[in-house]
């Protein structure tokens, strides 16, 4: 029994497969419990599948299994090794793009000739390899196991402080982001643009505007989050790029207790959004990768590949389709979204709704003008981000769809609903990433039936807003926590 295991180390080149199924089950282990086993069997198939192509590949190449499987090996090694490495290397010369992908290029040259040439069967590799790999396997099995058995979700909030509200009225509730949309104070400092009109139409379909809101957070990944748990983020690195704070905020997001209250109270959940929420995944966009894998593709050299050089190779080789395709991705979503939220607005149900809808507007791409009309894809591009006048322009379009949505929403629900209208922060697309105070400053505007607001003070921040308004709708006894900023880090 020992000499066939031994030769079959020796003969066969498992490797080739078990390095995707290590990467995938480390992954697994490292964002546990983030993402599913259904997604991750699928992601292990599409990469396995990927292994075997590689493997024939280059066996139809070489005819030599052994000399497939190493090549099949390397390249598959750069693939999924890249991410920490890049992250290691960021900000330092050798971290750009425009030294490692020259490099990759030639040390995979250089293997293949390498390989090529040499009468080498790789019997040793082939051993080491296969007893490496399923030796990290079975690392992070166990360690799946024990987390899967032992652990608990670092992010469920204790929820004894809500209690169940058996008579109250539970109108539909409709949350919109405005991504990046300014308060009325940055408009006004950073802009010299009064928005005071906007506010104003608001308030003449019954709103409340929150006087100086402000954002707890300056970036959405960990606004969002923030809002819907009702709390301040604590654990957290404070840099947008951590794969920690990616787990965290997103395990808080996914779990978070406004959503986990308005279940118990009967609610059905809508999520019209870019983030995942408990069995409400956020759209795909019609990738053949499940969209809660996330964590993990971006690990890759792909990932990275396509999200940070495919648009400027698409844009550098004039590849015009592709081009637009990237670009009016977020205004086919905005779109959409606002189209499903009002289809829902119409839906006569017999639950009361709770639909959570993040619009990227005013956010960047600025995709018209204040008067409607559409901007060419030319002026799309990363260095108009920061571009003031276009900004303004696009928020004021933005201003007529929003209104236009209101006012749809407001129409089509059969009794009156709550509409919550806020944005997650300000405008923060600064030259040279300056951390501006201003970006804190955001909407916060409030719909409510009853016209119940006084619970809604100025100078409010996020991360009191659904506590306000449980405690206003629901009869809850949240108290307020200190309103305070944190400036989070690229």
């Amino acid at each position: 029994m020992k000499i066939n295991l031994v030769n079959i180390l020796k003969t066969y080149p498992l490797f080739v497969f078990l390095l995707p199924l290590f990467f995938v089950l480390h992954g697994y282990n490292v964002f546990y419990p983030l993402i599913p086993a259904s997604d991750l069997l699928l992601l292990t198939c599409l990469y396995l599948a990927g292994a075997i192509l590689l493997f024939f590949l280059f066996w139809f190449i070489y005819k030599k299994w052994s000399k497939a499987a190493v090549l099949a090996f390397v390249l598959q090694s750069f693939n999924f090794f890249f991410g920490p490495v890049h992250d290691f290397l960021k900000g330092s010369f050798f971290g750009r793009y425009s030294f490692l992908l020259p490099f990759i290029l030639i040390l995979s040259i250089i293997i293949f000739l390498v390989v090529r040439k040499t009468t080498h069967r790789f019997i040793k590799v082939t051993q080491y390899l296969n007893l490496l790999f399923i030796l990290l396997c079975i690392i992070d099995i166990i360690s799946i196991l024990g987390k899967s058995s032992f652990s608990k979700p670092a992010a469920l909030p204790d929820d004894n402080t809500l209690t169940i509200c058996q008579d109250c009225p539970k109108p539909d509730i409709y949350y919109i982001i405005a991504d990046e949309y300014g308060g009325l104070s940055q408009l006004k400092n950073l802009f010299n643009f009064d928005n005071i009109g906007f506010e104003n139409e608001l308030r003449k379909r019954g709103f409340h505007i929150i006087e100086n809101s402000k954002s707890n957070y300056n970036y959405t990944m960990f606004s969002a989050p923030s809002i819907l748990n009702m709390d301040y983020l604590s654990g957290i690195e404070g840099r947008n790029r951590s794969v920690n704070d990616r787990r965290l905020t997103s395990e808080i997001m996914k779990n978070n207790r406004v959503v986990r209250f308005l279940k118990s109270q009967g609610y059905e959940i809508f999520n019209h959004s870019i983030f995942d929420l408990e069995d409400l995944p956020a759209q795909n966009h019609g990738s053949i990768f499940p969209a809660q894998t996330r964590p993990l593709l971006s690990q890759t050299l792909l990932y990275r590949l396509q999200k940070d050089l495919w648009y400027h190779l698409v844009t550098n080789l004039k590849l015009s389709s592709a081009e637009k395709s990237l670009i009016y991705q977020d205004k086919k979503n905005n779109e959409q979204f606002i189209e499903l939220t009002s289809k829902i607005a119409m839906k006569e149900t017999k639950n009361p709704k709770f639909v959570y809808t993040h619009l990227l507007m005013p956010h960047y791409p600025y995709y018209y003008d204040k008067d409607g009309k559409e901007i060419s894809y030319k002026f799309l591009h990363d260095e108009y981000a920061t571009d003031g006048t276009r900004y303004i322009s696009y928020l004021q379009y933005c201003n007529t769809i929003f209104l236009q949505f209101i006012d749809g929403l407001k129409s089509a629900s059969h009794k009156p609903p709550i509409i919550i209208f806020m944005s997650d922060h300000g405008f923060k697309s600064f030259k040279n990433n300056a951390n501006d105070s201003s970006s804190f400053f955001n909407l916060n505007a409030v719909f409510l039936p009853d016209s119940s607001y006084t619970g809604f003070y100025k100078g409010m921040s996020n991360v009191n807003q659904f506590r306000v308004l449980l405690n206003t709708e629901f009869r809850q006894k949240l108290p307020m926590l200190k309103d305070s900023v944190s400036f989070i880090t690229e």
